[in-house]
């Protein structure tokens, strides 16, 4: 199975990321995301799986927990505690998991070019998926909302919109639906 790593440091912190390091802050931001993501890890991980049709590559996945400028990403696992809110954190971990599960995958818009609003909507519709177990319709709404802090994001939410309406998960998956949508 899958192990997540959760990590802090004050040389990345500090030197990397630039930013003050306040280590009681940073380590029980650390301690609580990790208990939070521990409680549902299994489910996380198969959902994950069973959404996207593709199998984890890693057995161990080290996650950086940061606070400062520096936006989530997936390769490195750098995920930004935003305010402290655990809840926010969770959702962008699961976004981040996500696209390290996806790896190289591609997604071609209607004109057979790569397309990040494409890619972004397929994660955040598989987010959306895995986290309706774990928190209320509401919840898992607002969290989207959240995360169109970026100008191309509103476009994004429109396509999950779109792809909630082309994929049924109960027939296809993620791999299947990315190898039909390539050709």
């Amino acid at each position: 199975m899958l192990k997540i790593n959760f990590l802090t440091s004050y040389y990345f912190q500090s030197r990397i990321i630039n930013c003050p390091y306040d280590r009681n802050k940073l380590i029980g931001f650390k301690n609580k995301i990790e208990k939070k993501f521990n409680k549902h890890s299994k489910y996380i991980f198969k959902k994950i799986n069973q959404l996207t049709g593709i199998n984890w590559k890693d057995k161990k996945i080290d996650v950086w927990v940061i606070k400062g400028w520096h936006p989530s990403i997936s390769s490195p696992l750098i995920l930004n505690y935003y305010q402290y809110d655990v809840n926010f954190c969770f959702f962008n971990l699961i976004h981040e998991l996500i696209h390290n599960n996806l790896g190289d995958m591609k997604f071609m818009d209607k004109k057979g070019k790569f397309s990040l609003i494409e890619l972004e909507a397929i994660v955040n519709l598989v987010a959306v998926t895995v986290l309706k177990k774990v928190y209320p319709e509401k919840t898992v709404f607002n969290l989207s909302k959240r995360a169109e802090f970026m100008g191309m994001y509103k476009y994004v939410w429109k396509r999950v919109d779109e792809l909630k309406k082309e994929i049924d998960f109960s027939q296809t998956t993620i791999k299947a639906y990315g190898t039909h949508n390539e050709s």
